[in-house]
């Protein structure tokens, strides 16, 4: 994983998020965003994009 944008609805979800972020990451840590937005579609609370990459063979 190279980096993460998480999308939140709410700027006090940004702690919550956090920890659950890096429970599932543990030591690798990718760059990333955390950005607040007013509203999702569907009314997600969090929207999370990845990019990622194959290691060279």
């Amino acid at each position: 994983m190279i980096k993460t944008t998480a999308y939140i609805t709410n700027i006090s979800d940004w702690g919550i998020v956090n920890e659950v972020y890096n429970q599932f990451f543990g030591e690798h840590k990718p760059a990333r965003s955390i950005l607040p937005v007013s509203d999702l579609h569907l009314g997600c609370l969090i929207e999370l994009e990845a990019i990622a990459s194959l290691p060279d063979h």
